[in-house]
């Protein structure tokens, strides 16, 4: 009987083994291959090109990720991979090349299509993620952090403190355990800036932005409320020394998808009547969008612009009511 592997992503993996115990000869499966109705992830290891051309690119990824493991079984698939398979998000660019690891001193390879490094991993250092094997969520946020940058760092250490709050401990032991490694010094900058107060992947691009232009580091998920201790709203960030509320994206947070029984014009008579308040408390309410992270420029001069402006309002009179800091989910400094 075949042993078709799918995962959760709906990708099919087929071995030859399983092909030729199926009944398929040599030369029938060449002729599927080149008749284009199977696609070859790795030497040996095929899946249905209808079903895999209709995945995203991140579960193409995974799948082909799984095949590598398939064909080289002493391997474990780590750093980027490793992330695509614990669902967090990662550059496109880097999708090119399939990483893992072969737990030995040498023996490192590279090709067109998979990277393999050398390391050690402990045994808490590995899982398996639709039985393949992968290295542990804190494993990969430290090795992915060693050689990505630091905002595509934050981005996934962001996502996962956010989902699962108590890895924070774990990246704590792994970096603990990884001071000698190459690339750790950049990897603890990274992930003791990452944040799991940060909701969405704007959110986090927009205060990696702010520390790159040296203003103040932002407070996440603030609540802010009035004179009469009424609730105003709650915004994505808050630079409180300048009387500032950063929202990113703020239509997608407040809009139909968080309040699906309400017309277009509803949530946009919501919204108006709560930025108004807001301003009529005293702040300074600055909206991002994403287009507005490809003109960088554009957005720090409206930026400083805004927080000057936000300064001068608070020495002339303060801000009315008071705002909930949600506590931070990071590392321990």
């Amino acid at each position: 009987m075949r042993n078709d592997i799918v995962d959760k992503t709906g990708a099919t993996l087929i071995t030859r083994q399983d092909l030729l115990r199926d009944g398929l000869s040599g030369s029938a499966i060449q002729r599927q291959r080149k008749a284009g109705s199977m696609t070859v992830l790795r030497r040996g290891v095929y899946t249905p090109t209808g079903a895999f051309g209709a995945l995203g690119l991140e579960y193409r990824h995974a799948a082909r990720a799984r095949a590598v493991a398939l064909s080289a079984p002493g391997v474990v698939i780590s750093h980027l991979s490793a992330a695509v398979l614990h669902l967090l998000p990662v550059r496109p660019a880097g999708l090119g090349k399939v990483h893992a690891t072969r737990i030995s001193t040498s023996g490192g390879t590279s090709d067109h299509a998979r990277v393999i490094h050398i390391g050690r991993l402990a045994e808490d250092e590995i899982v398996e993620i639709d039985g393949t094997r992968t290295t542990s969520l804190a494993r990969t946020l430290v090795d992915l952090a060693r050689y990505e940058s630091f905002e595509a760092s934050v981005i996934a250490a962001d996502t996962a403190f956010h989902l699962r709050p108590t890895i924070v401990d774990d990246v704590v032991e792994i970096l603990s355990r990884s001071r000698r490694l190459r690339g750790h010094p950049t990897a603890r900058q990274a992930l003791l800036f990452a944040d799991g107060r940060s909701e969405s992947v704007g959110d986090t691009r927009l205060r990696v932005f702010l520390r790159q232009i040296g203003l103040p580091p932002p407070e996440l998920q603030c609540e802010v409320f009035g004179g009469r201790h009424d609730f105003l709203g709650r915004t994505d960030l808050a630079v409180l020394e300048a009387g500032a509320l950063i929202e990113f994206d703020g239509m997608v947070k407040y809009g139909k998808a968080f309040n699906p029984h309400r017309t277009e014009m509803e949530v946009l008579r919501a919204e108006k009547v709560r930025e108004e308040s807001l301003w009529a408390a005293g702040w300074q309410v600055f909206r991002v969008v994403w287009p507005d992270l490809d003109r960088p420029e554009e957005l720090e001069a409206r930026l400083r612009t805004s927080m000057a402006r936000g300064r001068r309002a608070l020495a002339a009179n303060p801000v009315i009511g008071s705002v909930r800091l949600s506590p931070p989910i990071r590392l321990p400094r």
